[in-house]
């Protein structure tokens, strides 16, 4: 598309040939004035186009479980040819290069111990976000604007060792101290790793990367207590179920800070199934024991 006598004209693919790398599009565009022309055109189908200017969303969270075109942004190089005619196929061959980067992670070793439904990466810069390219200059850098540092690398099938998950990044040299977390199905998350990548991430290319996860970071639970208003210091409080069964317990500490650590996911855990519900506080001095109910979070994730 440029200004002209197309603007914004949406184009769809109809059939693509893997081994000849080509495909034929078809649209409801009027038959042109004889030409000839000169034709620009950018993939995917933006959120807006300008004049020349075509301005894309490339998404913080991605599905990765292929190479998923609807990420990656191309320019076609300026194409000159005959005027488009309805009805009929058009021999008008356009070449598109890649703008954007791909990152193909394959898991070389898992420690979580369970399979890994979202890998979440941090970089030290803007990667993700609205994405604008000049659509007659192939050679234009794009730009990236109200940007997010942000990779999510959604599964809908979690993936294991010798696995791998695809997803797409904006050109970037911020290429070390990348911050990456790995989920499971049920929220459980692993520690957080620390990789750099020691190369700068160039449009058009595809950076392999070899990821070892980290061990689960196990699910825990922190509580503090508010004012005291028994009159003599606090020796001991518990956690009891409606049922007056102790859940957990601890001495008093002048951290005020209380935690207990589950082993395994949160399913394993069965914190989720105390999500909302009401408990009681139980607190012993040295001549009091008092009840108090509490709630907990309504999310525990």
């Amino acid at each position: 598309t440029g200004g002209f006598n197309l603007n914004g004209e949406l184009f769809e693919m109809m059939y693509y040939w893997s081994s000849m790398q080509q495909a034929v599009f078809t649209s409801s565009a009027n038959t042109l004035q004889k030409g000839p022309y000169t034709y620009f055109a950018v993939s995917p189908a933006p959120v807006s186009i300008n004049n020349r200017k075509a301005t894309f969303t490339l998404p913080t969270q991605q599905q990765g479980d292929m190479f998923n075109g609807a990420y990656d942004i191309m320019v076609a190089t300026p194409c000159n040819g005959k005027e488009l005619v309805a009805g009929k196929v058009n021999d008008l061959a356009l070449n598109f290069q890649h703008k954007m980067h791909t990152l193909k992670v394959t898991i070389a070793e898992n420690n979580l111990g369970y399979d890994v439904a979202r890998l979440a990466f941090t970089f030290p810069d803007a990667v993700t976000g609205s994405v604008t390219v000049d659509a007659t200059n192939v050679n234009a850098a794009a730009t990236l604007e109200s940007g997010s540092k942000e990779l999510s690398i959604n599964l809908s099938t979690p993936i294991n060792t010798n696995d791998t998950a695809w997803g797409v990044i904006g050109p970037t040299t911020a290429t070390n101290n990348i911050k990456v977390i790995a989920y499971t199905a049920d929220g459980s998350q692993s520690l957080e790793k620390t990789i750099s990548l020691n190369k700068e991430c160039k449009e058009g290319h595809i950076t392999p990367l070899s990821l070892s996860i980290p061990k689960i970071n196990p699910p825990t639970l922190r509580f503090s207590i508010g004012t005291n208003y028994l009159g003599e210091s606090i020796q001991k409080w518990s956690i009891l179920d409606q049922n007056g069964n102790t859940l957990l317990s601890w001495n008093y500490t002048s951290s005020n800070i209380y935690t207990y650590s589950f082993n395994g996911t949160l399913e394993d855990s069965g914190l989720k199934q105390y999500a909302g519900k009401t408990l009681i506080a139980q607190f012993e001095s040295a001549h009091a024991i008092v009840k108090q109910n509490f709630t907990m979070p309504s999310t525990i994730s």
